[in-house]
Order: structure tokens, then sequence, then C-alpha cells
């Protein structure tokens, strides 16, 4: 333990934690600035500069110590023990102040903000005991170790008269007494460091005795290292059991295996034997770093330890990870030394090395296998280049725990494994999140079913009714000769006394994009920030938690958005504003409320070339003039081969060539075999073929149906696709990313359809999915489209009155806002017909915000002071930099570990009680 005494240790300790410490307050104090008052923000000021002179004159004493080679004197440890101590008795009352409660957790760097203190400074105290114990310890060690039992059984019932005697200063309001309030936290801490002071040296001493095979201390060697720390898991585990436990989730079977192989490992003798004590050697120095896992753990309990021995004497078990940790020590110390009179030192300590970092290689290694997994089912489901004729095969165990402990991670109705699960976080998810929807999509996919829904036991926020409604609404258009733009001003109103959410839906044509937004708070129009969609989704709903006024507005499909706002209350209207950039005058819904937006009298029904001759717009006008055809259809009969389908071989034949014979021009039909992975089947062999297909997985349709559907679309072919799944189940039919994004290429064809054994057809949306209606075969067919010829190319438009306009460039210069929606739309269709481009969304987020145009991965949102828009720049920058298909709407901060809470909350209530017995 000499060794500990070197300079690195403090500033291990000391230095490095308050650096931390100082980064993280002050990352959140540049979001919460605004919030402070001014007293508050003295009081940062005040702290800040308190800590950075420790800082500061601790690091020039370090210094001197390592150019003058000395150790760590006692003098400096009683000092470092105190200041310690101070700074944990000032943080306890001043909390409030520097984290106001009106401030909400959310706009912190962490929800654990006000635990990290306790865990930063503890550290620095606990070194200057081991300092002072290593002082304090006299020569003979082994004969003096019971007296310590003396101040270790007496500390707890001092701390418990001393907080009896405090009480009786409550009854005077004098400014003598005042000081008084700091004196029980600070009383506490100091005894509980005395406490450990004589607990650690007791421990220490009996390590040291404990060799010379005295058979008490080696029943007290066993109860510490062995029986402590399984009783320790097991108490967690049933405390609290629904949850998880306690102090975390220990219920994996490793942590007592561990626990029972290191005790054992501690409690046997040292051999003489060379080959044993290499081996206990490296068996020590392996789960040292388990030992060290659960000691960081309990780290910011030790102030608390007192008060859970007196609770219920579940204090020892608490403080059982500091008590193995000496002895760990101790027994590898004993080790090294006789090793190197054995072997080369530079092998010891590199066997040492090497056998440290084995359990944290393996759970790194273990959670960059989950990474590189999560990365090919991404690249599977939703970054997949169409002309990818790869065969894809997962690992349906590893898929299954991945799934199930991502969304134990996220759960806020279970306690995590402290730590692990943030490295986890860290490692596989980018410290996002995956939603809840995109969980059982992927089970359904790979596995071929679905997570069961986990709920908590508990819901401390029900979220808003949606009773507000449309009161009234005024149209505000312009033209310039080249574009119109019009503001639509909305008044929500509500008869509910409750606060309530107003949403409305809004359909739009093709030729017209969302440009600005706007909501009035507290009286004054505040524009909307158009940011990246699931940062700003994520802040809505943490705000509205907070009932609070933000509004909100989202695509939500193919030219459909959704406008919300909270709070609406009786009595009291919300304005709020939309702008439309559109080429003619449009007709837009609200709801089931149409509206008209320009002049129809200000244009003609000519087309028009656009965007110097790399695009043309073809006005409502001009498009139902246009020759009309009916392509024919190519049909793609789907065959569900996963675990979900219940069809033989003998009843899909006989669909297939009911379907061949019923279906109206079948001359041309393909036939495929798919689970999550596609097969190609011979016309003429297809029954031999279908049948080596093993079952396996989910029905996952979706990648086949796009792929033909982008070929088609590249190709202006003169075949519709018409997709027909054969399934005994249709409800197993996985679609995942959804066609929304490829509306624009499907002009006639927007429904897929399933046919079970009983020849029952049934009829869905292409872009919803939503079931509409069993069909007849006949039916089975596309609708007629428009015919466009541009550049020797013949398009095919949708049979609709809306505008369109075709563009075959994503690098043009916008001239004005509508070519710049122009633009943006184009750069989305490259995307959905290229989804491999990677480094796409990023340049479409970044390019919308730049343009002010609205486009599916970006939404305009109200905020209504700087700090929120602060926490929503902060949280985007976090999102940008990550992989795109991680979420956030459904994430929560986790907590490490929650349970000080618990205990915290039995101060504050017993010091907040005296407060107010004082001022009554």
């Amino acid at each position: 333990m000499e060794q500990l005494r070197k300079p690195f240790w403090l500033l291990v300790s000391f230095v490095w934690p308050m650096i931390l410490l100082i980064l993280l307050f002050n990352e959140t104090y540049q979001i919460i600035e605004s919030l402070l008052s001014a007293d508050q923000k003295n009081l940062w000021a005040v702290f800040g500069t308190y800590y950075s002179y420790l800082i500061v004159i601790c690091t020039i004493y370090i210094s001197y110590l390592i150019i003058r080679k000395k150790v760590v004197g006692h003098l400096i440890a009683w000092i470092v023990l105190l200041i310690n101590i101070l700074n944990i008795t000032l943080f306890f009352f001043f909390i409030d102040e520097v984290l106001p409660r009106s401030i909400p957790e959310w706009m912190f760097t962490s929800s654990d903000l006000t635990i990290y203190p306790y865990s930063f400074l503890i550290p620095g105290a606990l070194y200057s005991l081991i300092i002072l114990v290593i002082k304090y310890t006299p020569e003979p060690r082994w004969k003096n170790a019971y007296v310590n039992l003396v101040p270790i059984v007496a500390i707890p019932i001092v701390v418990l008269s001393a907080s009896m005697g405090f009480s009786i200063f409550d009854s005077y309001e004098s400014s003598v007494f005042v000081w008084f309030k700091y004196v029980p936290i600070f009383m506490m801490v100091f005894l509980t460091c005395i406490f450990l002071f004589f607990l650690i040296r007791f421990v220490f001493i009996l390590s040291i005795k404990s060799e010379k095979k005295k058979t008490l201390e080696i029943v007290i060697k066993i109860l510490f290292t062995c029986l402590f720390p399984v009783a320790g898991l097991f108490f967690n585990n049933i405390i609290d059991s629904h949850r998880g436990g306690i102090f975390g989730n220990f219920q994996h079977p490793l942590f007592f295996v561990f626990s029972i192989i290191n005790g054992v490992a501690l409690c046997l003798p040292d051999s003489d034997n060379n080959k044993l004590r290499w081996l206990s050697f490296i068996v020590r120095s392996i789960l040292l770093v388990f030992i060290l896992y659960f000691f960081t753990i309990f780290l910011p309990f030790l102030p608390l330890s007192i008060l859970a021995i007196l609770a219920i004497g579940f204090g020892f078990l608490m403080l059982a990870p500091i008590i193995v940790l000496v002895y760990q020590l101790n027994a590898l110390r004993n080790d090294i030394n006789y090793l190197k009179t054995i072997s080369n030192k530079f092998l010891v300590y590199g066997v040492f090395t090497v056998s440290v970092l084995v359990l944290p290689l393996v759970i790194t290694i273990n959670y960059q296998l989950d990474r590189s997994e999560l990365d090919r089912i991404f690249t599977f489901l939703y970054d997949r280049s169409f002309d990818d004729e790869k065969t894809y095969s997962f690992n349906p165990k590893r898929v299954d725990r991945m799934m199930n402990h991502i969304h134990d991670v996220k759960s806020t109705g279970i306690n995590h494994t402290p730590f692990l699960d943030s490295y986890y976080n860290w490692i596989v998810l980018d410290n996002l999140m995956l939603s809840d929807n995109k969980i059982d999509e992927i089970s359904s996919v790979i596995k071929g079913g679905k997570l069961e829904s986990k709920h908590p036991l508990f819901s401390w926020f029900s979220f808003p009714s949606h009773n507000a409604y449309l009161d009234n609404y005024k149209v505000e258009s312009k033209y310039n000769g080249k574009q119109w733009t019009s503001f639509l001003h909305l008044d929500v109103a509500t008869k509910d006394y409750a606060n309530s959410e107003f949403r409305l839906y809004i359909n739009t044509p093709n030729d017209c994009f969302i440009s600005n937004y706007y909501l009035e708070i507290n009286g004054e129009k505040e524009f909307g920030i158009l940011a990246e969609k699931k940062s700003a989704n994520w802040v809505y709903n943490n705000i509205v938690k907070t009932r609070r006024d933000p509004g909100i507005f989202n695509s939500i499909g193919h030219n459909k958005y959704l406008l919300k706002i909270f709070p609406v209350q009786r009595d009291q209207k919300r304005v709020t504003g939309i702008e439309f950039t559109h080429r003619e005058p449009i007709e837009i819904s609200l709801n089931d409320t149409v509206i008209k937006l320009g002049d129809y009298s200000k244009m003609n029904d000519q087309s028009y070339e656009i965007l110097d001759g790399q695009g043309v717009f073809i006005s409502s006008k001009a498009k139902i003039k246009l020759p009309k055809t009916v392509r024919k259809p190519e049909y793609h009969l789907i065959v569900d081969r996963s675990i979900n389908n219940d069809m033989t071989i003998n009843q899909i034949e006989k669909v297939v060539n009911k379907l061949k014979d019923s279906l109206p021009n079948s001359e041309n039909i393909n036939l495929w075999a798919v689970n999550y992975d596609i097969e190609s089947l011979s016309k003429e062999s297809w029954k031999n073929d279908i049948q080596k297909k093993k079952t396996d997985g989910g029905f996952y349709p979706e990648f086949l149906m796009k792929k033909v559907l982008v070929q088609s679309h590249k190709n202006h072919t003169k075949t519709s696709p018409v997709f027909i799944m054969i399934t005994s189940d249709p409800t197993s039919i996985s679609i995942v990313d959804g066609f929304t994004n490829l509306m624009f290429s499907i002009p006639d064809m927007r429904h897929y359809y399933s046919c079970n054994e009983k020849m029952i057809i049934n009829q869905y949306d292409l872009e919803s999915g939503q079931q509409l209606k069993k069909e007849l075969f006949s039916k089975i067919k596309p609708d007629s489209t428009y015919l466009f010829n541009w550049k020797k190319t013949q398009f095919y438009l949708c049979n609709d009155s809306d505008s369109e306009y075709i563009c075959d460039s994503i690098s043009f210069v916008a001239k004005t806002k509508w070519q710049e929606g122009v633009l943006m739309d184009n750069m989305m269709r490259n995307y959905a017909l290229n989804p491999s481009l990677k480094s796409e969304w990023h340049n479409i987020v970044k390019s919308s915000m730049k343009s002010g145009i609205l486009v599916p991965y970006t939404s305009y949102i109200s905020l209504e002071n700087e700090a929120q828009k602060k926490a929503l720049l902060k949280k985007q920058k976090a999102v940008l930099a990550s992989n795109k298909n991680f979420d956030l709407e459904e994430a929560e901060p986790m907590s490490e570990p929650n349970v000080i809470w618990y205990m915290i909350v039995i101060l504050i209530g017993y010091f907040g009680y005296s407060r107010k017995k004082r001022t009554i």
C-alpha cells in the first residue's frame, strides 16, 4: 500500500474527478444559463472559481512532488479529506440553487448530474483515508486489529445521538445558530470517514494476520470475501426484484460465479507450488476488475452506509466491496513479490496487465459483436442497395438477446446494470435508442415473432387529451409571377377545462412545400426552428411533460403533415401559422376542411420549363389534357416461406395455379420464395425450387417490392408491378420502412394483395399498409395513367388533378423558394431510389435547414426560451453524429444507479423536517 503514496494517485483520485465535474456542470450551464437568476449565476461563478483554484493549487503541488520525487504526506491527506467533506456538505445544501427544481432534468447533460459530485468527490476522501491508515497503523501491525472494533461499533451510535442532539437548535431563530444547519451533514460525513478509517485499518491488519493462519482471522476473511459479497447480491436481487434489484440489475448468474471464485481465490492459502501460485495470481488479477466495478458502484453510498447500518444492518453488505478490495490488493501484492523471486519482473507485470484487461476486453468484444450484428440488420432493412444480390443470414439467438437487452436498457420500469448498460448504450447504440416499433420490426423479420410489450409498474405522466379544435382560419396569398406564397393563420380553441393538445392533419398536392411556421407564445410570434426530426420530437415530448408551450410541425407521409400544439386551455385561444410555397393555386385539406390557396384566374394551363431546362412543370390544367393509358400488369406472386406460414406445398401449388388461371392478362407472372431473404423461382420447376427453400424467420417482402418498383420507375416500363402475397397469415407480412418515400414512383398501382389457401383475396394500401377490402380476381389490375413525353422519354403520371413536375438533376442552383422545394424533393427522391447512399441523409437534413423547406427528416418546432433551443441543438448534434436508424422519441435517461435517491430522500426528509420545525 506504500505505492499509493505516490503523487500520481492524488492526481487520479482528487484532481481529475474535479476537472470532470467542472466540465459536466459547465456543459449543463451553457444550456440552462438563461433560466437562472442573477443570484444563481453568482453561485455558479463562486463554485466554479473555488473548484478552479483547488485544481490549480493541487496540480502545482503534485508537480512539485513529482519533480522532487516525494510522496504524499499525512498532513496533505488531512487537508484533502477535510476539503472533500466540506465540498460534499456545501453541495448538499446548495443543490437546489445550483440546479433549480424549476428547470426540467431533460435539459441537463445527465439525469444523474445531481449525484455526480458524490461520486467524484468521495474518491479523494477515500484516498486520504488510505494514506492516513498507512500513517497511523504502527508496527508491529498485527497486534492491534481488534482495538478498531470499538469505534466501528460506537460511531453509528454517535451518529444517531448527534442527529438527535442537533435538533435542540431547531427552536432557535437567531443568526448565531444559522450555521448549525450545515453541521449535521458535515458531522455525518466526517464520522463516516472516521468509521471507514477504522474499518479499512481493521481489514488491512487482518489481511496481514490471516497470512499467519490464525483461525479467527481466516474465519473473518471468509466472512468478508465470500459470504458478504454473495449475500449482498442475493439481498439486492430479492429487494425490488420486479425491477431487477435495488442497487441495479445483477441477476446474471456470472455475478454470483465471479463472487464465489474470487472469494475462494482469496481464502485459499498461498501455495509454494509455482504453477498454483501463477494460477491464483492470474485469477485474482482477472477478477480485480470485477471487485473494482462493485467498489465504484458503491462509492457514492459510503457517506450513507452508517444510516443503512442503523436502519437494517444492510450497510455492512454495502461496505463489502471496499473490504474485499483491501484483501484483493494485499493478496496481489504478496503474489507479485513472490513471483518476482522466481520469474522476470517484466513477465509478472505483463501477465498482471493482460489479466486485468481480460474482462474489459471480453465485454467490449461481445458488445462490438452486437453492434456489428445491428449494423448488418440496419443495412439489410434500411440502407440496402436495390442492386444488392447478396444472401443475408443472422444469428437469431443473438438478435433475440440483443433486442430484449436493448428494450431493458431503455426501460424506465427496470433497474439497469450500472455502468455496463451505459457502456453498452455507448458502443452498440451511439448513446441513443431503438423505438419499441423498431425492436418489434427487427424481431418479426429475423425471428418471425414479436417481443411482448413491457411497461413500467407506475406511469408518472398521463398524456394530454386531443380535444382542441380549429376555431377559425385566415389565408394570405401573394404571387410574384414565379410562385405563390400563402400564409395560413389558425385560431385553436378547446371547451375542456384540462390542458389539451391540438392536432391538425394536413394534405397538400405535389407542387406545394412547407417553408415557414410560427406559434404565438406569451403574445409574441415565435417562428419555428427547422431541426432534425427525431431531435425536435424528443424535445417536444419532454416539454409537454412539463406542461409548457411548444408547437411542432412534422411530415408524416407522402404530402401529409401533422401540426401539434400544447397546451390549449379553455377560454384562451392559441394562434399559429404555416407558410406554403406553391407553383400554382392549390387546395389543401385541414382535417375535414378544404381550403383554397391562391387565385386560379392568374394562371394558365401551359407547361413550364424550369431549372434552366433541367426540369418541367405540368400544371393541373395542362395535365388533364394529356392522353391516358393503362399499363399491362406484371404480377409478382410472393410465396411466404417464413415460420409463420402453415400452407403446405400442395396448397401453395393450388393457389398459384388458380391465380394463373384467374388473373386478367396473366401472361406475365413472376414467382418468388421469401422469408427474410429472397429467392427467384423458375416458372418451369418452381415447385421443386420452393421445397428447397427452408422455412425460417419472418415474412419480409418489402425489399423485393421496392426493388421491382425502383427498376420499373428507372426504366419507365410499359408494365405495372402487381404484388400478391401467398400466405396463410397476412398479419405476418413485415413492412418495416414503408413506401412513403417511393410513392412518386407508383402512378397506377398503389395497393398490394394477399391470398390464402382458401383463395380469399385481401387488398391493402401500399403506403399505410391498411387493409381495405376483399377483392375479386378480375379487379386486380392497374389504374389508368397520364402520358407525358419529355426529352424523348415517356413518363407515367398519376391519374389525379394535382400538378406535377419532372426533374433530372439534384445539383442545380435554385433561384426561388419553390425551386428550393423542388431541389429538396428531388434529393429525397434520389435517396429513396439509392438508400445505400448513407451520407445523403445528412446532406438532406442540412440542406433542409439551410433552405427552410420542410422534408420528412426535419420538423418545424417553436420553443419558448433560449434554454430549450440550446437543448435542441445539443441533441440534434448527437443525432447527426450517429447512425440515422437510431431513435430518440422513447429514450429515457438512465440512472447510475437510482437507489442513492432513496437514501438522499431520507436525509432531505430529516433535515427538511428539522427546518420546518424551526419556522413554526
